[in-house]
C-alpha cells in the first residue's frame, strides 16, 4: 500500500486521543484533517508524484533546518514586515496557488484569503479554484475590486499522483472549476466514466492508449496544458495581456530561475512543491 508522503508518525498518531479541535502545528494540522475529510480528497492534497520521491526530499530538507537562539539580544521590538512590488506585509511569507479549496469545506478560496488578509500577508489564487476571481477580488480584505482583471487565467501543469490513481479525486457535482468553466469530455473515445465531472488532471489518466489519449485531447483542446509553449513566445504573450507583475510558479532549477528574468518575470515563487517526480528543494 502506497503511503502518503505527509501520513503521520507513530508518535504523532498516539497523541489522537487528545487531538484537540485547535491544532498548533502542521503535524496536528494534518491528523485532524486526516480525520476529517473524505479518504480521495485527503489523498489529493496529502500525496505527491508517482513514489513520492521528491514530497519526502522535501520534508528532509526542512527537517535539517535548525533554528539557532542567541542570548541578550533586544526583541522587544521586532518587524518582520517586508515590502514586495510596493506593498507592505507584516510577514515574508504568502501563501501560493493551491486547487479546489472547497473540497475541504466553507468558502474555500474566499476564506483563505480572508485569513491572508487577517495575518497581514497575501495569496495568490490557483487557475483550479472553486471561486471567482470576482467573488476572491470582492470578499473582505482579497484585493482591490477596481484593479485589472487578468486577460486569461493560465493553467498549471499538474503532476501523476499515484494515490489519485488509487483513490480518484472527482469534484461533487455542486463545485466546478469556477475560473475556468471546464467542458464535458466530447470525444468518441470511451473512456471508464466518473460520478460525477473529473479534475483536468484526471482527464488523460483515463486514456489506455495513445490514440485514446489523441481522441481525449481533441475534444478538450480548451482546458488541457499546451506542450508548445516556450520562453519567448509564453512570457511575451502573457506581458501583451496585462500591466500586472508576473509571478511563475513551478520553477525549480536556478537555470530556469535567470530565464524567468531574462525574459521578464517580475518574481518566481519559491516552494516545497508535491508534485514534482524527483527534484530537490529548489534553493
Amino acid at each position: 500500500m502506497q503511503e502518503s508522503g505527509l501520513k503521520t508518525t507513530p508518535a504523532e498518531e498516539s497523541r489522537n486521543d487528545q487531538q484537540k479541535e485547535d491544532p498548533i502545528t502542521i503535524a496536528e494540522l494534518a491528523i485532524l484533517a486526516q480525520k476529517k475529510l473524505p479518504k480521495q480528497v485527503w489523498d489529493y492534497y496529502a500525496s505527491g508524484a508517482d513514489e513520492e520521491n521528491a514530497l519526502r526530499r522535501n520534508r528532509s530538507a526542512f527537517d535539517r533546518l535548525l533554528l539557532r537562539p542567541r542570548v541578550f539580544r533586544d526583541v522587544s521590538h521586532v518587524d518582520t514586515s517586508t515590502i514586495i512590488f510596493g506593498k507592505k506585509y507584516r510577514i515574508p511569507i504568502g501563501i501560493s496557488p493551491s486547487a479546489m479549496q472547497q473540497l475541504v469545506g466553507g468558502n474555500g478560496e474566499i476564506d483563505m484569503a480572508r485569513a491572508a488578509a487577517s495575518r497581514g500577508t497575501t495569496m495568490i489564487l490557483s487557475s483550479h479554484t472553486t471561486c471567482t476571481l470576482e467573488d476572491v477580488i470582492q470578499a473582505p480584505g482579497g484585493g482591490n475590486p477596481n484593479r485589472e482583471r487578468c486577460a486569461q487565467v493560465i493553467s498549471r501543469f499538474q503532476g501523476n499522483r499515484i494515490n489519485e490513481r488509487k483513490t480518484p479525486l472527482v469534484l461533487p457535482p455542486h463545485l466546478s472549476l469556477a475560473n475556468l468553466h471546464q467542458k464535458r469530455n466530447n470525444s468518441t473515445t470511451k473512456v471508464k466514466p466518473l460520478k460525477a465531472q473529473p479534475t483536468m488532471n484526471r482527464i488523460l489518466l483515463e486514456a489506455r492508449t495513445a490514440q485514446e489519449a489523441a481522441e481525449i485531447t481533441r475534444g478538450n483542446h480548451d482546458t488541457l496544458n499546451d506542450a508548445s509553449l516556450t520562453w519567448s513566445d509564453t512570457m511575451s504573450w502573457l506581458r501583451s495581456k496585462t500591466n500586472l507583475k508576473i509571478i511563475l510558479k513551478g520553477i525549480m532549477t536556478a537555470e530556469d530561475a535567470l530565464l524567468a528574468i531574462e525574459h521578464g518575470a517580475n518574481a518566481i515563487i519559491m516552494e516545497a512543491a508535491n508534485w514534482t517526480l524527483s527534484l530537490p528543494l529548489s534553493k
